[in-house]
């Protein structure tokens, strides 16, 4: 047996590193290490690095000196991963977070990779699937402040234009169901009842929903049994003031719209 200088563990004659403390003892062994008798298929260590076999108690290869147990081992090959690139896969991944809306789980799932990854790019990757989640953060937020906060600008516009569209509708039904009972409706909601499936959105309007998503009718009141008022609140959500939407159409004689002198 040969002794360790530096630790005192009994090491076999051929062993070129300490079992116990990795200390050089010597010249080195065989790959195969053929002099130890304890490294049994059984019970013997393999070392990972020169697949040279030791006994169950070793702790660093005889052989190279290699970690082969313990925390160094794990430690050796952190290290020895921490060598190795990422590959193609995770960097897909990554991209994918750049598609809105589904592309925050990729994101989520490259940000959690980069981080536990042992391997080079851990770092970048993560950085990637978070600029990817920011993206879709930024995009759904303007669309969410310029189509629903903002109450100027080309989206407002195109509200107005398209409240205008709708409340024209809305005339039209309301003259054509007189037309057909003899009478105008006392609300919307009777007018939404005679209305055939899926032309209830004539009486919605589109320029503006409030926070839960709701959407909000066209103001609508008969005065008499021949005139009625209707149009939008606007974002005061006030009738009558200067902010409301009027329809295009023009009161007339033979028409029951009019408007607030």
């Amino acid at each position: 047996m040969k002794e360790c200088g530096k630790c005192g563990f009994q090491n076999e004659d051929d062993a070129g590193f300490c079992g116990k403390c990795g200390a050089p003892c010597g010249r080195p062994g065989n790959a195969a290490a053929p002099g130890n008798p304890d490294a049994g298929a059984g019970t013997a260590v393999k070392c990972e690095k020169c697949q040279a076999e030791n006994s169950p108690e070793a702790k660093f290869c005889g052989s190279c000196g290699a970690a082969v147990q313990g925390d160094d081992a794990w430690q050796a090959e952190w290290k020895a991963e921490g060598n190795k690139n990422l590959g193609a896969f995770p960097y897909v991944i990554a991209g994918l977070s750049f598609i809105p809306g589904i592309g925050i789980v990729f994101g989520i799932a490259a940000i959690i990779w980069g981080i536990f990854t042992a391997r080079k790019g851990g770092p970048k990757l993560a950085f990637i699937g978070m600029c990817g989640i920011l993206l879709s953060l930024l995009l759904f937020g303007s669309l969410y402040y310029f189509g629903l906060v903002r109450r100027t600008g080309v989206f407002a516009d195109l509200r107005s234009k398209l409240t205008v569209t709708v409340a024209d509708q809305a005339v039209q039904a309301i003259e054509f169901y007189k037309v057909k009972t003899g009478k105008y409706p006392e609300s919307l909601n009777e007018l939404i009842g005679s209305l055939p499936a899926g032309s209830a959105a004539i009486a919605y309007d589109p320029s503006r929903t409030d926070a839960s998503g709701a959407p909000r009718m066209l103001y609508y009141e008969l005065i008499n049994p021949n005139q009625y008022y209707l149009f939008s609140v606007g974002d005061d959500n006030i009738p009558f003031t200067k902010d409301d939407i009027l329809p295009s159409v023009q009161p007339a004689g033979g028409l029951g719209y009019t408007i607030k002198p």
